[in-house]
């Protein structure tokens, strides 16, 4: 049986309290299907080239008192195996009421991952993913629940890509090459648990608990400018998260939460490349590598209690009070290592740098409802003290910060309302906007940040018109949107073509804007749904180049795509379209680059136990650094049959049936243009078995 909830809160208690728009499925077994094992079974392998896997199980277990859930993975062509469990990882919402610290974490300063959007990860993945994970569910008492879930994920990953990036800014002409070969070794061990007591029918008190060991090895051989060397990175990470939360409903329409979280993360990194490409910045000489270890921790508290309210009238009056202290360690330093054995710190290259805060923040919030327009004023003001200690500077500030907000929504007929949004925010920089010397994020790249604590200043405001839903034969929205940024972190850069040094630069008075359509359409005399989607978004800011002065940028992004859907009651139905992405950059001069993909996926019922389905893909990647437009073609041929009367199916896979072995992604920014190539998985043809139980 499944029952849709609405206006569903993860509290429950909270329900009929806040104003939730939250849908959930609740899911009721029939009682011969209670205290048995379900699940389901999957191998697959390659038989050209023989030498591709993908092995899936998933177990599930319920009865009254207990819910066991067993997953188990492995496979080698492309499939990331943890992204199944994220939402099983990962904390609630931060909006969540009565919840802090959902968001704070350690910066990631060295990540070598490739970024490939609007691409099938997969196809550039070479790996070997491993998972193991367990979720129970016990129910010793009716007033008590308790969670847990462990998991194991050794992986192996290998890219690789080859790079030219182009600089053209004025006098400043360089180009480079980069050719990389990665593999990756990664081993997460993760558990987390979660005692949920209800101490009468009104209040519930609960406790969340987790525990993470990450380890990364990252071995890349690289030939930059042709010049070769080895590029070794290594990351130890360990975090432990607690959380308790209690509940109180005071009345069918009042309840108040509090919470209480310490967490301590720890992100040591250690980087060392064999060759020596900064003769020019470091004027040293019989250098043969470089090396920089780097201690990044984070240790944070943090209080808070959430009062709502809900009147009969459906007004929701919401006050909160918190406090946060977060205390972060960050130690860089930067070695040239000499050929005697010495090792040398350059200067300007190493980093001692404390950061801590005690931020009391309060938030008051009312809903308005009326009979066809509901008003949301809300208030964030903060007490926020910063102390910043470095071996350069020490300095203690401070602020009070204030963001108001109001939101509002105006029903203006059965099918359409309009909403609108305006806010004023103040927040002071974060630790990695604060670092006093140069640490770099890989080869030729070093960053440095501000001499200071600063408050930064923007506002903004949005509205939005919708008719219908989308259940409706036609749905549409128009978005809108501009933000003025009195001031804003830019950057300060000193370009030369073995190294770039940028430094965190502040500066005043950034416009940003955007538009966006969506268009749902069901044609009857198709019997199938068409989707439009058209946004855009401009900038103009600023930063500098040494050598240049400040630059005035006007930066623009276009998105539009159209697709059609059919929802055909026979053997064939189709899913295609066609989408363009253009971006252009005005400085000096212009950039601009357009990017096009279509694609094809054709759906057959070749019998009552037959399926088939044909995957098309076409890239258009645009005409930069004069290589000229290149196109990509991709098909997948998958069949499935499932035998008569038994819970047995077979399924065969084609992937990449035109054999492409590579994939260029071009990327535009204010100061570059590049094109980058990454490997591809050779075609190959995989027998599967699938079994349910």
């Amino acid at each position: 049986k499944v029952q849709v909830l609405q206006r569903y809160s993860n509290n429950k208690h909270l329900k009929g309290v806040e104003n939730s728009d939250k849908v959930a499925l609740n899911l009721t077994l029939k009682e011969d299907a209670k205290n048995e094992w379900m699940g389901y079974l999957s191998a697959a392998g390659s038989i050209a080239p023989a030498e591709f896997y993908n092995v899936h199980l998933s177990m599930m277990n319920f009865s009254k008192k207990s819910k066991y859930f067993l997953l188990g993975a492995a496979n080698n062509n492309g499939v990331d195996a943890v992204s199944s469990i994220n939402h099983l990882v990962q904390e609630n919402t931060p909006d969540e009421p009565g919840q802090v610290g959902t968001d704070v974490s350690t910066p990631s300063i060295i990540d070598n991952t490739p970024s490939l959007p609007n691409f099938d990860y997969r196809l550039t993945n070479f790996n070997k993913d491993k998972l193991l994970s367990l979720n129970t569910i016990f129910n010793p008492t009716p007033a008590l629940k308790i969670k847990w879930i462990g998991f194991a994920n050794p992986t192996r990953k290998f890219f690789t890509k080859k790079e030219i990036q182009n600089y053209n800014i004025e006098d400043i002409q360089i180009t480079n090459t980069q050719d990389y070969s990665y593999a990756k070794q990664i081993d997460n061990y993760f558990t987390k648990w979660n005692l949920q007591y209800d101490v009468n029918s009104k209040s519930t008190l609960t406790y969340t608990g987790k525990l993470g060991s990450l380890h990364q090895k990252d071995n890349a051989h690289l030939a930059f400018n042709e010049l070769p060397s080895v590029e070794l990175t290594s990351k130890t990470g360990f975090l432990t998260n607690h959380n308790i939360t209690f509940t109180q409903k005071i009345s069918d329409s009042k309840a108040l939460v509090s919470s209480l979280r310490w967490m301590k993360e720890q992100s040591p990194l250690d980087y060392y490349i064999d060759q020596y490409y900064y003769q020019d910045l470091f004027q040293q000489s019989e250098i043969n590598g470089v090396q920089q270890k780097i201690k990044n921790n984070l240790q944070y508290w943090g209080f808070i209690t959430h009062y709502l309210s809900k009147a009969k009238n459906r007004n929701v009056f919401e006050s909160s009070i918190s406090y946060e202290k977060e205390q972060r360690e960050l130690t860089t330093e930067l070695l040239l290592n000499k050929d005697n054995g010495e090792k040398l710190p350059p200067e300007g290259f190493a980093n001692q740098l404390g950061f801590a805060t005690n931020n009391i923040t309060a938030l008051t919030k009312y809903t308005f409802t009326g009979y066809k327009i509901e008003l949301v004023p809300q208030l964030r003001t903060s007490i926020l003290h910063s102390s910043l200690s470095s071996h350069k500077n020490n300095s203690v500030r401070n602020n009070w910060l204030l963001s108001p907000q109001l939101a509002a929504k105006w029903i203006l007929h059965k099918k359409g309302e309009l909403k609108a949004n305006m806010m004023y925010q103040q927040a002071s920089t974060k630790m990695m906007d604060m670092v006093p010397d140069y640490y770099t994020t890989g080869v030729r790249n070093f960053v440095k940040g501000l001499d200071d604590i600063n408050v930064l200043n923007n506002l903004g405001a949005s509205a939005s018109y919708t008719f219908g839903t989308w259940a409706d034969k036609f749905y549409t929205q128009l978005t809108m949107g501009k933000s003025r940024y009195f001031d804003y972190i830019s950057s300060h850069s000193i370009m030369a073509p073995n190294y770039n040094l940028s430094q965190a630069t502040i500066f005043k008075d950034r416009e940003t804007s955007f538009y966006n359509l969506q268009l749902n359409y069901y044609l009857k005399a198709l019997n199938g749904n068409f989707k439009l989607n058209a946004g855009t978004n401009f900038s103009n800011y600023e930063s500098s180049v040494e050598g240049v002065g400040v630059r005035n940028i006007r930066s623009r992004t276009t998105e539009l795509s159209l697709e059609f859907r059919s929802a055909w009651k026979y053997w064939l139905n189709m899913h295609g379209g066609k989408s363009f992405q253009f971006a252009s950059f005005d400085a000096e001069t212009t950039t601009r680059l357009l990017n096009r993909n279509a694609f094809l996926h054709l759906f057959f019922n070749i019998h009552k136990n037959t399926r088939a389905n044909l995957k098309n893909d076409v890239y258009y990647i645009g005409d930069i650094l004069s290589k000229g437009q290149a196109a990509y073609y991709f098909s997948d041929l998958s069949i499935s049959h499932q035998l008569s009367k038994t819970k047995i199916s077979f399924d065969i896979t084609c992937k990449n049936i035109f054999n492409t072995n590579q994939f260029t992604n071009a990327i535009l920014t204010d100061t570059y243009s590049s094109i980058i190539t990454y490997r591809l998985l050779p075609r190959y043809i995989m027998i599967g078995v699938n079994y349910n139980f």
